[in-house]
């Protein structure tokens, strides 16, 4: 609880506050509650004839606030620092392109990402299994709605097959359809994720262009290009 209370946004930036700030004033003033008699009992425990003192916020608010106050600020400034020398030795980069060569007219670009920021689609995974499913389930609600109509291009023996919620079409018509809408944006990623699931596979991810210093829009990657972890790749975009 100090350390969540401490790191809570609220508490660091002090705006954009999720928590009520009554919340957080009752959190600190626990924390201060438990350690005033956290060194109480110790101090019973190693003095016999010790008498416990209650505890009297006027006294001893101020020297535990500070203790408490100073630490995320410390922290604070310790990520400040970092970001500005911004000294990172596995986010460098080869300036030197010429070494890399593309094809039709495409420019190498540097990037960073992280194997966890993204997505593999494959046919050794079921990533894309659930995502079409998910969008199966979706076209099933929709279809029972007329001018809502969602057309997936696979066989209607496999639609069937993949339709979660046969038992439940009944309550359809009592549910709100507007957080099952479905654009025209996604039903073109749907088709990407397909087309690469049956070809050679791939990794969707918006990486860090690190010429721009800007995310690139959602891209493709070779997944043999892909390590575990921080990656920092060329590729011809």
């Amino acid at each position: 609880m100090y350390f969540s209370t401490l790191l809570s946004q609220p508490f660091i930036y002090g705006g954009e506050a999720r928590t009520a700030a009554t919340v957080i004033f009752f959190l600190n003033f626990m924390i201060l509650f438990s350690i005033h008699h956290f060194f109480e009992i110790i101090k019973k425990i190693k003095l016999k004839n010790y008498v416990l003192r209650e505890f009297v916020p006027e006294k001893r608010f101020k020297k535990q606030f500070n203790t408490i106050s100073l630490f995320p600020i410390f922290v604070i400034f310790f990520f400040i620092f970092i970001g500005f020398y911004n000294n990172f030795n596995f986010i460098s980069f080869d300036k030197d392109f010429s070494k890399y060569k593309c094809l039709n007219g495409k420019k190498v670009t540097n990037l960073h990402l992280n194997s966890n920021s993204g997505i593999f689609i494959n046919q050794n995974n079921t990533n894309f299994e659930k995502i079409l499913n998910t969008y199966v389930d979706i076209a099933a609600n929709l279809n029972l709605w007329r001018g809502l109509d969602v057309i997936l291009s696979i066989p209607e023996e496999d639609y069937r097959k993949r339709d979660s919620f046969k038992f439940l079409r009944y309550l359809v018509y009592f549910t709100n359809t507007r957080a099952l809408t479905v654009t025209n944006k996604e039903m073109k990623l749907l088709g990407s994720l397909g087309k690469t699931f049956l070809s050679n596979g791939g990794f969707y991810s918006t990486p860090v262009n690190t010429s721009t210093k800007k995310l690139e829009g959602l891209t493709v990657l070779d997944e043999s290009n892909i390590k575990e972890g921080f990656n920092n790749i060329y590729v011809c975009l």
